[in-house]
């Protein structure tokens, strides 16, 4: 279905890299600065999605699935003015439409 992820000091997309992916459809949407709308591209193109956080290079980005695995390697970069250490939450669907619970997954230091 789908894995949403933010990158921030607390679970809010305003302010952060709230990155959400589609995978069936190979689609990576991120979020504007306040979160209120996204720019979207197809993992592999040769495209560049920013905002003001982060910028994520869809080219060098990839995702690879087996079974109920699966792997997504996000090549991003942070902006300098993304300092301090940061929380990495992510969520999940299915396309049944059942969903995870936000979750910190861990902690990142730009």
């Amino acid at each position: 279905g789908y894995v949403q992820l933010i990158i921030n000091h607390a679970l809010n997309g305003v302010g952060g890299c709230y990155i959400n992916f589609l995978p069936a459809q190979r689609v990576i949407y991120l979020a504007n600065d306040l979160a209120t709308a996204s720019s979207m591209g197809a993992l592999g193109a040769a495209a560049t999605l920013e905002n003001s956080q982060c910028a994520l290079n869809l080219a060098t980005s990839s995702v690879n699935g087996s079974g109920n695995y699966l792997t997504f390697n996000l090549a991003a970069t942070f902006k300098a003015a993304f300092q301090g250490q940061q929380n990495v939450y992510m969520a999940v669907g299915s396309i049944a439409g059942l969903a995870s619970q936000w979750q910190q997954m861990g902690t990142w230091t730009p």
